[in-house]
């Protein structure tokens, strides 16, 4: 480290800041092992689980503490039944995430990672012509997130919530069910649209705006996918205003 980035580092720790490298948060997996270890979180809340992938993930870059997963569709919520079985610190539970409570008929694609409660548009189509095509629907029960998050808030062994959520399209509704207790949150985790994949789903300035009134800001945009130059899908990381 060279002379002036040293001073510079020794300035910004003494006004409480801390300087990473233009590399240290490139990836998703970098930005995740920071935010976990900077705001010491005990509880990780994982909707849309799938089989299980992002919590294989958290542990995979060193997480030990507790995961709760949600995932609604039977044959995936098999899947991510037997990721978690060795797992004593990772729970599972068979239902949708949403603004209330109740019922809702899923879309089932052929490739379970797309399914949604839209319906996929032409683009969709066009991207995966294959893995899209709605293979058949599920009625599932939903729950809202609020009384959850609460449930752990309220626990010190597990009050230090990083939330992620990834439902193709859903997520704002997923945001919303959590109602006051999202404030508490430290950090969020959300898949934006930025090119839209489904039918009627809440654009990515929907996401921020929501975001920003709930006392969040930008922590990471990370592309998952592109068409030609433009992003068609990102994972975004916000982090409570007064962690950030």
């Amino acid at each position: 480290m060279g002379r002036i980035q040293h001073i510079g580092k020794q300035i910004a720790w003494g006004l409480g800041y801390e300087v990473f490298g233009r590399k240290a948060n490139r990836t998703l997996r970098s930005k995740l092992n920071n935010t976990l270890r900077e705001l010491d979180i005990n509880c990780v809340i994982d909707v849309g689980a799938w089989r299980g992938q992002f919590g294989k993930l958290v542990r995979s870059v060193g997480y030990t503490g507790r995961i709760v997963s949600f995932e609604p569709v039977a044959a995936s919520f098999a899947q991510l039944q037997a990721a978690t079985a060795r797992d004593p610190l990772w729970e599972c539970h068979r239902f949708a995430i949403g603004s209330e409570d109740g019922e809702r008929e899923i879309n089932v694609a052929t490739l379970p990672g797309l399914s949604s409660f839209a319906r996929p548009n032409g683009y969709c189509n066009h991207l995966f012509p294959e893995n899209s095509v709605i293979d058949r629907t599920e009625v599932v029960p939903m729950r809202r997130l609020e009384p959850f998050l609460e449930r752990y808030l309220d626990d010190p062994h597990t009050g230090r919530i990083y939330l992620k959520t990834d439902t193709q399209g859903h997520d704002l509704e997923v945001l919303s069910g959590a109602g006051n207790a999202l404030q508490r949150t430290l950090a969020i985790q959300f898949e934006a649209t930025i090119t839209s994949l489904y039918e009627g789903v809440p654009e990515f300035s929907e996401y921020a705006s929501f975001l920003s009134r709930a006392g969040f800001l930008a922590g990471g945009v990370y592309p998952i996918g592109f068409r030609r130059q433009a992003i068609v899908e990102a994972d975004c990381v916000y982090v409570r205003n007064d962690w950030a």
